[in-house]
């Protein structure tokens, strides 16, 4: 069993494996909701690459390129987001049981952790919900994942998030206003590659 941490690294990867479900991990599921499902070490849903905004860290899906959440409501479910401006997107690292972690959110009460709800009490139907840290539910095990910085970019790169999306096409813009190819500096590149070839 891992040792509880106290500190998470930046531009990191890790796990979070669950205490009272053993051998489910914090899953990211499509259509912005997260559950635990049985643990893959190499499933890239079931990994999350670490920011900070401030002091609160910020996880990051891998393959769903959206950023964890933490419920607004009691027993409500954490889901991910595309972006991270909302504070529920902002997390503490936490002591659980005096050896294990878990994350809770922002500024909440004593009710602002992650809790793995499976196989009982307070889901409200959901797997991943906001409660107490006061259950192994809302204990977790955190596993680093270690690639290579160069391992690492190609994921990143494959798996973007909506906001590069909107960066790379503001500046495919930036050089073909009408997305054919009739700005300026691109006729002018064109005349320029003419005009050598027939020189």
């Amino acid at each position: 069993v891992s040792a509880q941490l106290t500190s998470l690294e930046v531009g990191k990867v890790y796990r979070f494996v669950n205490a009272r479900t053993a051998g489910r991990s914090l899953n990211g599921c499509g259509s912005g909701n997260v559950n635990t499902t049985t643990t893959d070490a190499n499933d890239l849903k079931q990994q999350w690459y670490v920011t900070k905004d401030g002091d609160y860290y910020v996880l990051r899906n891998l393959y769903y390129a959206q950023y964890l959440k933490g419920a607004e409501g009691l027993y409500k479910a954490w889901t991910m987001t595309d972006d991270y401006s909302a504070t529920q997107n902002k997390f503490e690292l936490v002591t659980s049981n005096s050896t294990l972690n878990t994350l809770k959110i922002k500024g909440s009460d004593t009710y602002g952790h992650m809790h793995d709800s499976n196989n009982g009490g307070h889901s409200d139907g959901y797997s991943v919900v906001k409660w107490m840290n006061n259950d192994s539910g809302s204990y977790w095990t955190i596993h680093e994942v270690t690639y290579s910085n160069e391992e690492l970019k190609t994921i990143l790169d494959a798996h973007p998030t909506v906001a590069e999306v909107a960066a790379w096409a503001t500046n495919f813009r930036s050089f073909f206003n009408d997305d054919a190819c009739t700005t300026s500096s691109y006729a002018t590149l064109e005349l320029a590659k003419a005009a050598a070839e027939y020189s």
